[in-house]
Order: C-alpha cells, then structure tokens, then sequence
C-alpha cells in the first residue's frame, strides 16, 4: 500500500472512531439534551469526511494504475 493509502487508511480509522463515540454520546444523554444535537451535527460531518477520504484513497490508487486497490477502498 502506498503512503498515501497508508495515511487515508488511518484517517478513516480516525473518522471512524470519533464517529462511534458521537454515537455513544447519544445513549448517554437525555433527547432534550443540547449535546445531542451538536453531536448529531458532528456525527454527520465525520460521516461525509470518511467517505470522502475513501473516495481519495481510490483516487490515488486509480492515478497510480492500481485498480484492484482502488476498487478495495470503494467496497
């Protein structure tokens, strides 16, 4: 794997678990709870980026003439 997959490998590591505990958030606190609709918000936000950071991982590999690599990151 490349370096720049290696670093999308990890930013959607990193998305992933800030996304779980946004969602842990949620089990944690009253619906009337403020909190929650930030973390709502957030959860979406991290949602979006770790796809988008999928997508350019599949980008790279695609550019680098790796498509078996690219149509990993896709599935």
């Amino acid at each position: 794997m490349t370096q720049a997959a290696n670093l999308a490998s990890e930013a959607i590591e990193a998305y992933t678990s800030a996304w779980k505990a946004a969602l842990e958030l949620r089990t944690q606190h009253p619906p009337e709870d403020p909190l929650l609709v930030e973390s709502e918000s957030l959860a979406n936000h991290l949602h979006d980026h770790a796809i988008l950071a999928a997508l350019h991982a599949a980008n790279v590999l695609a550019v680098r003439g790796d498509d078996q690599g690219a149509m990993e990151w896709v599935q």
